[in-house]
């Protein structure tokens, strides 16, 4: 990173903030996780990497949607959906998850689900996203009430996660054992 400032390699420096940030974003450090996906928005917009400032705007809204910012969260990853159907649509598809989320939050099932909808064609070819991804689409699920229907959904994405082998201490193996609980024990949150 400091190489790349030095030498004035915006993009260089951009991917390298995005992966700082993702890496402060897992350590639950979302302050500085935040700051380096906003530095490298501002770069890759500089530098007209599209690619880049789809993921950046997506992350910025998951770091949002984490500390409970949920207008933030909407704003940034409309704009990373919105952008990302253009030039970058796995991540958009990805996005749309999380999005869906929030309009689940507020009971907008019928937007949660076109979202999810969509977004899971966008993301179907990459396995760890897609597992993911259904994780979302289950507490979609929860929230709906409809739990046969999340039952379902956390079927299929342990399947995937067996299927490329996730490790037990990674973050889909932990979000998807969580949500095995809570259906098999039939709790909503």
């Amino acid at each position: 990173l400091v190489v790349q400032k030095k030498v004035g390699d915006k993009r260089g420096e951009a991917g390298h903030l995005m992966g700082l940030g993702s890496l402060f974003f897992e350590e639950g450090r979302n302050h500085e996780a935040r700051v380096c996906f906003e530095a490298a928005l501002r770069l890759a917009r500089a530098v007209g990497s599209r690619s880049t400032e789809v993921v950046a705007l997506g992350n910025l809204g998951d770091v949002y949607f984490t500390d409970e910012s949920m207008a933030q969260a909407e704003i940034y990853l409309g704009q990373a959906v919105a952008l990302g159907d253009e030039f970058y649509p796995l991540p958009a598809g990805a996005f749309r998850g999380s999005l869906a989320l929030i309009k689940a939050r507020d009971e907008q099932f019928d937007e949660a689900y076109a979202l999810l909808e969509t977004g899971e064609k966008q993301i179907d070819s990459f396995p760890q996203e897609h597992a993911k991804f259904l994780c979302k689409w289950a507490e979609v699920d929860i929230l709906a009430g409809q739990l046969d229907r999340a039952h379902a959904a956390c079927r299929r994405a342990r399947r995937i996660a067996d299927q490329i082998q996730v490790r037990d201490d990674s973050e889909l193996a932990s979000t998807l054992s969580g949500l095995e609980h809570r259906l098999e024990n039939q709790v909503e949150y």
